[in-house]
Formats: C-alpha cells, structure tokens, sequence
C-alpha cells in the first residue's frame, strides 16, 4: 500500500508548477502531498463490522425470542385441534343415532303398511319385528353413546393439555427447550342427552296389540272391496264398456241416434262412475219419448205405439226420481227398476193410472180401449170416462174387440227389450241391478275400511313424531370443552449465552439470554378446503364396514336401509327418500281395497311434512385468534377458577401478585392432572345386536400417541417450568399492551 493514496491540489501550487514546467512535462493530476491516514480507515472498517455483527447477533437474539411465540400457538392449535376431533366422533355418533331412529322408524311403517294388504301380512311381522329390534338397538346405542361421550369430553381437557405439551416439548432444539400447557374454554361442556324416541314405542305398542285384529279387518275390506269392484266392472261392461257391442251407449246411438255429450264413452273403468248410465238412461226415454210415433196404420201398431210412448214417459219420469252420490267413504243410489213384465207392471204406477177410455154398450157392457183413437170407441157404444188397468181387473171390465187392450198388452212392452241383449232395458236393468249389490259391498267396505284406517293413521301419526322428535333431539348442538378456544402457555427454559447464540470476534461478553414464555389463543373455524360431510362420509364408510357380523341378524332391506339412512345425514332427505322408496316398492301394495296404497301415501306424506334435512357436517379446523378474544367468549357465565384466572393472566399479568405467573399455572395443571390415570382407548358407545352374546360394532377413539406416557412427565415438567419464571411485578413486560 503506497502512502499516499490521494493527492492534495491547492490552486497556487499548480499555478507555480505550470510556469516553472518549462519542459512540458505536467505533474500526475492526482499527486498530492495530503489524504486520509490508513489508522481512519481501519476504524471505519472495525466500526462497519461492528455495527453487522452486532445486528446480526441482536436479529438472532430476537428470533430465538420469539421462536417462543411460535411454538405457543403450535400448542394451542394441538389443543384445540382435540376439540375438532371430538366434533367429528359427535358427528359419527349423531349419524349412527339418527339413521337407526330413521331405519325402525321406516320398517315399522312398511309395516303398517304390510298389514293393509292381506297378501303381505307375513311380510308384515318381518318388519315389525325387525322395527323392534333397529329401535331397541337405537335406544341401547344411544344411552351408551351419551355415556361415553360425556366421558370423552370430561378427559377433554387433559387429552388438548397433554397433547399442547408434547408438541411444545418437540419443538425444542439446541438453543431452546419448550415447555408448555393448555386450557379450554369452557373448561367443562354441555352434558350430552339423547331422550327417548317419543311416539316409536306407542307405534309399535298399537302393531304387536291391535297388528292381528288390523291384518283381520284389512282382510274384510279386502274381500268387500273386491265384490265392489265386480260388480262395479259389470255395471261398467254394460253401459258402455261393451262397445261396439251391445250396451247401453250402443242401444242409445242406435235407437235414439244419441251421441257427444249425451252419450258419452268411457275405455276404463277407473274414470267412469254409476252417475253415467243413469244420465244416459234419462236422455235415452226423454228422446224416445219425443220422437214416438207408429210405423204403420194398423190397429195393433198404433196401440203399440202408444203404449211404447206411456212406457217411455213413465221411465223418464222415474229416472227423474234417481240419483247417485259417491264419495271417497260412502256410496249410495236410486236406479228405479222399469216393469220387465206383466207381474211387475202391476207393480208400478203404470197399473194405477186412470188414463185408458171406457165405454158401455147398449147392454151395459164395459169396455177398455188402449187410446181415444181406438176404432172399437164408437163402435163399443157411448165413452163413458176413463178407468186404469187395476180398475180393468178389478170391476170386471172387458176388453175392446178391435184393440184387445189389457195388462198384458202394457207388460209386454218392455219384455221384449228387457229380456234380450239388443234392447236397452237389458241392459239398463243389468246397472240397476249392479248399482244395488256396489252400494251393499260398499255398505259392509266402509266400516271395515274405517276400522283398519283409525289405528293406523294413529301408529304412523306416532311415527311422524317419532320421526320429528329424532331429527330435533340431536347431537349437532354439542357444546364440548373448548367450544369457545384453547389458551396455551409456552415457555423457553434454555439459558443461552450471547457468545453461543451468535460469537463475535470483535468482542465478547457474560450477558445471557434467559426463559421467555409466549400465550397464545385458538378456536375452531369451518374448513373451506374440505367438502362438507367428506370426513364424516368416510367414517360412516369404514363403519358400515364393520357392520358385516350382523347380516345375518337383519334382513337385507334392513341393512339396505341403515346404510341409506347413513348417507341421509350427510346428502339430506333426497337420500332417505330413495331408501323409503326401496323399501315400500318391495311390498305388493295393489290391492282391491286400495288400504295399502292409502298407507303408503300417508306414510310417505308424513316424511315429508317433517322436512327431514341434513345434519351441518361441516368439517372444523383449529385457527389461532387473540387469546383475549377467547378468555372473554362467554364472560357472564358461571365460569370455572381457571377460566378466571386464565382471563387475569392475560387483562392483569402485572398485578399484585408476586408470581402471577404461578397462580394459573397452578390453576390449570390442577385441572388436567386429575384425569391422567387409567387413560387409553376410550370406547364411545357399541351398538348391540340382540342379546350380549349378539354381534355388535363399537365406536372406539384412541387417545393421541404416547398421551397417556408422557401425559404427566410433559405436566410436571411444564408446570414447574413455568412456576421457575415468577418475577416481581416491577419486571413484567407486557407486549400486547
């Protein structure tokens, strides 16, 4: 290195250099006689160094300081994160609880429904008793799923501190070694019911005692039904359903040149009724009635043909009294029954009417003629009135020698179209006739109908609240320990000197940097990036699997339906209703009496006036919050001590103790290794099948690895840790200020 590095210029002395350099030659322009020394730039370099180095090491100090933080939310998120785990087994047992309630409740209506149709009644007692037992199934697993849980969640807050403290303590490293614990808010959850499943028992109490005396009188109305029916079918055949053969629509577009709105037709059965043919028959005599007329000038024709016209109007004046009213419970109607004979003439009030004229003789002989227009009149002597055919036989009258007018020549009328298909009195008398025997099948229908209606709307009214009851009671307003966030308390315990963490050459120094703690706050927050139900789906997967040992306690439908039940938690009512379906389309509901397809729909009906939805599956993850957010969650509720001092730990930290630091560590360690002991494996609930040497499936959660071990080393260690830190009030540093 040269002396001089830079040159001093002064004006003069350039001045006197230029005019003495005769020679030409300039001196260098950077030659100088002054310039910074060597030993300033030496300090400049140390100094720079220095100041690097120096905040290198304060960087590192700093990072190793709060590296503490850190680890305290690590063990907050791992308490919390307990908390999650808890949700989903509520979840798994919420399923389980639910879709048996759903799966005894559907099976003992099928069953009700088996029992309207006398064709299914063995199929009836299959589901009833398989009812019996997915609802006694439910009732065990439910108070055994209750019991366990409430025991999960009392081990709750040792499980979230034991596991806060294990990861705390992995985090240590060379320069650092953690030590830490937690405590949830509330420090103890909401006890856990599930009540009886109100209306189930009273339904399948009413199918064991009234199940015989329903499958008897279904039987009854079945067979009414059926009778019914027939004859309702002939009624039919002979109106209308007979075309292009004869019928009565046939013989009303034939003889009476009847159609459209007149003379309807009908192709089934399902859409015609009895008020039908009773409408076509009064337009069929009041046409005839009309258009009347003899088709020749012969005596015998025009008798004929007023008589045919007394028939008619007589018939329409009748029909005029008949009537049919049907409704969905009670039938009942008036075919007037028209004369097919003398005999039954007499019965009418064809008989009676004083219509016919009568004349005496010279003799005194007196004779009935059919019409005024009868030639027999004037020659039969004077008219002397008129007289009715009972006046005819009764006084001893005779008949004209021109017309031979008596009782069989109007019985005869209608005989002829009564007594052969192609008149429409035979085929008219036939309804009547039919519509008689409908109305008495229908009078011994009703009752039995009634009879088999009341207990079972009843039983699947119950169902329908059982059903309500099953989706409103549940597990899916759980409130564990911790439901409001976790607090964990981490401290550092490694003293590390400054020339450890970060060796300088430049100097050295004694001065250590000592334990730090960190507190930190976590709660639970929907997991956007899971699919909702996705963890849920995938336990009821793996427990549907272990359901395999009970094939042959239930029948297949039974399962078939759990498992569909199962997926109703989590996709909702469209998958249940498929399930609902399955099950009722495996029984023959048709049925002449038509009570099973009535239950079907009424069961259905219920389902759905019950707007059964999904459970809220949505998966929790734990997320770090400020603590004082969770200390002050729900703070006029009857708190437990810790949550207190939890609170005065954040909001009064420099308070007037002398170790407030000790005072919750105290309070929170007494809280959580009560529970230490006799901890593993808990087993939830276990869904029995039968009796105790039945099948069953358990529901069984695993404590964390190495929990149980290391639960009241990690404690101990933590507790007395952090109870090492207890300082005077005038040495508390409080960053969150």
């Amino acid at each position: 290195m040269s002396k001089r590095i830079f040159s001093k210029w002064t004006p003069n002395e350039n001045k006197n250099k230029s005019k003495t350099g005769s020679s030409g030659a300039c001196r260098p322009f950077f030659r100088s006689d002054g310039g910074f020394s060597t030993v300033g730039m030496v300090i400049a370099l140390l100094l720079t160094l220095s100041l690097i180095f120096s905040a290198a090491q304060v960087h590192r100090i700093q990072s190793i300081s709060s590296e503490v933080q850190n680890v305290a939310d690590a063990a907050a998120l791992a308490a919390e994160n307990q908390v999650a785990s808890f949700y989903v087994v509520i979840q798994v047992c919420d399923a389980a609880v639910l879709s048996l309630s759903l799966t005894g409740l559907i099976m003992a209506g099928a069953g009700a429904v088996a029992l309207c149709v006398p064709a299914c009644q063995p199929i009836a007692a299959t589901l009833i008793e398989a009812a019996d037992k997915v609802i006694r199934m439910r009732d065990t697993f439910a108070e055994s799923a209750t019991r366990g849980l409430n025991a999960l969640q009392a081990f709750l807050p040792f499980i979230a501190a034991a596991q806060s403290a294990s990861v705390a303590s992995a985090n240590s490293t060379s320069h650092a070694t953690y030590l830490g614990m937690a405590l949830l808010l509330p420090l103890e959850g909401k006890e856990l019911t599930y009540p009886s499943l109100t209306g189930a028992h009273e339904a399948l109490e009413t199918l064991h005692s009234k199940g015989e005396e329903i499958a008897s009188t279904a039987e009854e109305a079945e067979e009414a039904s059926r009778e019914a029916n027939e004859h309702k079918m002939r009624a039919f055949m002979a109106d209308c359903g007979n075309e292009p053969g004869y019928c009565m629509s046939e013989r009303a577009r034939s003889l009476a040149s009847m159609a459209g709105g007149e003379n309807p037709l009908f192709s089934q059965v399902d859409n015609w009724s009895f008020s039908v043919p009773l409408a076509r028959a009064r337009a069929y005599y009041g046409r005839r009635a009309l258009a009347e007329a003899p088709h020749s000038s012969s005596v015998d024709e025009q008798q004929n043909s007023v008589l045919r016209k007394q028939f008619y109007e007589y018939a329409s004046g009748e029909l005029a009294r008949g009537y049919v009213v049907e409704k969905e419970d009670s039938f009942e109607s008036y075919f007037p029954l028209l004369p097919k004979n003398t005999d039954e003439m007499r019965q009418s009030s064809l008989y009676q009417q004083a219509v016919y004229p009568v004349t005496v003789d010279e003799h005194g002989i007196r004779y009935l003629h059919a019409w005024d227009g009868c030639p027999g009149i004037a020659e039969c002597g004077h008219l002397a009135g008129y007289a009715s055919l009972q006046q005819f036989e009764a006084e001893g009258m005779s008949p004209c020698p021109f017309c031979r007018f008596s009782p069989v020549s109007l019985g005869e009328v209608a005989a002829a179209s009564t007594s052969i298909e192609n008149g429409f009195e035979h085929h008219y008398r036939i309804v009547a006739e039919e519509a008689r025997l409908y109305q008495k099948a229908r009078e011994r229908l009703e009752p039995a109908m009634k009879q088999v209606k009341e207990p079972v709307g009843s039983i699947l009214d119950n169902l329908e609240n059982a059903m309500k009851a099953a989706t409103t009671t549940r597990l899916d307003d759980a409130f564990p320990p911790g439901a409001y966030g976790a607090l964990a308390l981490v401290v550092n315990t490694k003293v590390n000197t400054l020339d450890n963490l970060a060796p300088v050459a430049f100097f050295s120094s004694d001065s250590s940097l000592g334990p730090s703690a960190a507190l930190s706050g976590a709660t639970l927050a929907q997991d956007q990036s899971t699919p909702s139900g996705e963890v849920v789906d995938s336990l009821l997967d793996g427990f549907m699997g272990d359901s395999s040992d009970v094939a042959a306690f239930l029948p297949h439908e039974v399962l078939k339906l759990w498992g569909t039940a199962l997926r109703f938690y989590t996709q909702g009512f469209n998958a249940l209703d498929e399930g609902m379906k399955s099950v009722l389309g495996s029984i023959p509901i048709a049925s002449q009496s038509g009570l099973g397809d009535w239950a079907s729909k009424r069961f259905h009906s219920a389902a759905d006036a019950v707007g059964l939805q999904s459970a809220d599956t949505a998966a929790w993850k734990p997320v770090t919050v400020n603590s004082w957010h969770v200390a002050q969650a729900d703070p006029h509720a009857p708190a437990s001590d810790a949550l207190l001092r939890a609170k005065h730990l954040v909001t009064h930290l420099s308070s007037n103790s002398s170790a407030p630091l000790s005072d919750i560590v105290d309070a929170s360690a007494a809280v959580v290794e009560e529970e230490i002991d006799g901890i593993g494996t808990v087993r939830i609930a276990e869904i029995s099948l039968g009796d105790e040497q039945g099948p069953s499936i358990p529901i069984e959660i695993a404590l964390p690895s190495g929990v149980k071990d290391a639960g009241k080393d990690f404690l101990g260690r933590a507790r007395d840790a952090l109870k090492s830190l207890t300082t005077s009030p005038s040495q508390v540093v409080k960053p969150w200020s």
